[in-house]
């Protein structure tokens, strides 16, 4: 979820709209992936097996509770609270952390060169005259 928001909150600058982006964008993707965990870990319970039925299930509610409770209400909740705090960074830790984006806008904003005015502009006519003749 905090990638996505964290686009969200440097093109608005507005915390809570980027953790109420954020949790609408990811929250499908978190619980299904949750889903699919919780049911490979309880197809362990079918063993006969007691240390391996524990695990199963350990594993299985560990992740729902993962998925649901911290990455759905808590990471939200807090990141709200925290309002613009919750995205500070230190400059030395700021500067350490790969810049990217998913699209890749501010890759592409940093490396673009601007046209210059002096540079000479081509005139599409000139390239292409037909033959009079033909």
């Amino acid at each position: 979820m905090r990638p996505s928001s964290r686009v969200e909150w440097k093109e608005t600058n507005d915390p809570h709209e980027a953790v109420v982006h954020g949790l609408a964008s990811t929250a499908r993707v978190i619980t299904s992936a949750a889903m699919i965990v919780v049911s490979v870990f309880l197809a362990f319970v079918i063993n006969g097996d007691p240390t391996v039925k524990q695990f199963g299930l350990g594993m299985a509610v560990a992740v729902a509770v993962d998925a649901t409770v911290v990455r759905c209400v808590l990471v939200p909740a807090i990141m709200s609270l925290l309002a613009s705090v919750g995205w500070w960074l230190p400059k030395w830790m700021e500067r350490a952390t790969p810049k990217f984006s998913i699209e890749g806008n501010e890759w592409f904003a940093e490396h673009e060169t601007p046209a210059r005015q002096d540079a000479p502009q081509e005139n599409p006519e000139k390239h292409y005259k037909p033959d009079p003749a033909d």
